[in-house]
């Protein structure tokens, strides 16, 4: 098992070497098109509409590229998870604002209704961002043609015949409370 784990955490290491090297080759011509694009975008015709359109979409494309190898040098990070007392809603919007030039992309209305009060819970923020990110990538996708995506947090205390009691391993009783999401 120890063999098993060593070899495990070298095949991480390469891999997150790798998406290292790979996220610094990409960057550079990336960068090299976010200057081209900030210079075109200040000597268009200024009434060109679509000469606009094309550079606003450009610059969108950019950021989700940004946004995809963010997201890939942070799930080859292998540092063991690490549990903190973290606020829920705040790993969600940040998640949102992971996915926001996805979200662009389609005719997709977003509603957040994000209790701010929640109480904190002992997560580990990495995992919780690729969950929740993942979550609003397969809602966004499957909405091809529009739609709304609601995303919502909020605290409830359980009552007698509640669902959320019915067939957990967990030790819930009426009176506890949830948080969800």
């Amino acid at each position: 098992a120890t063999q098993l784990q060593l070899l495990q955490s070298e095949r991480l290491e390469v891999l997150s070497t790798f998406a290292d090297g790979v996220a610094h080759e990409i960057r550079n011509p990336l960068q090299s098109i976010v200057l081209g694009i900030d210079y075109l975008t200040s000597h268009v015709i200024h009434g060109d509409a679509a000469a606009a359109e094309v550079l606003e979409e450009m610059s969108g494309a950019v950021q989700q590229a940004d946004a995809i190898i963010r997201g890939l040098l942070e799930f080859c990070d292998h540092r063991p998870c690490e549990l903190k007392d973290l606020d829920l809603s705040a790993i969600i919007d940040q998640s949102l604002r992971s996915v926001q030039p996805e979200l662009a992309n389609f005719p997709i209305v977003l509603v957040k209704d994000l209790a701010a009060d929640l109480p904190l819970l002992r997560l580990d923020q990495k995992t919780m961002k690729h969950v929740f990110i993942s979550l609003f990538t397969s809602a966004i996708q499957s909405m091809p043609d529009g739609g709304t995506l609601t995303v919502r947090t909020r605290t409830r205390q359980l009552v007698a015949g509640d669902p959320a009691l019915n067939g957990r391993a967990r030790s819930w009783s009426p009176g506890d409370w949830l948080v969800e999401a």
